[in-house]
């Protein structure tokens, strides 16, 4: 199973933050809205694969008491390690550095 993990990300007031993905060929789901996140690499736990994706993503730093894990989704032979964080006081110092907005 190929898996991954994705983030869903509040912030102060309760709203989610969502990506709009790039409009590329080899963007699986170009242009469609969906959470910050992607696959893991070889030898990463789920924790790790988050960690990186999120800075990579949006210039963050998330450390584990920060996160909540919910859940693992499976659909076919992908799987999602679903994370949760609520309320990052510097989600205003995020920088998007993949998909459109």
């Amino acid at each position: 199973m190929r898996s991954g993990a994705v983030l869903l990300l509040q912030d102060a007031a309760g709203r989610y933050a969502l990506q709009l993905r790039d409009d590329r060929p080899d963007v699986a789901y170009a242009r469609h809205w969906g959470l910050f996140g992607g696959w893991s690499e070889p030898g990463e736990t789920p924790l790790q694969c988050l960690q990186r994706e999120i800075n990579e993503e949006l210039g963050l730093t998330l450390l584990e008491a920060q996160l909540r894990y919910l859940r693992l989704y499976v659909d076919g032979d992908i799987g999602a390690h679903i994370f949760h964080c609520a309320a990052l006081p510097d989600l205003g110092q995020a920088q998007l550095r993949e998909g459109q907005r």
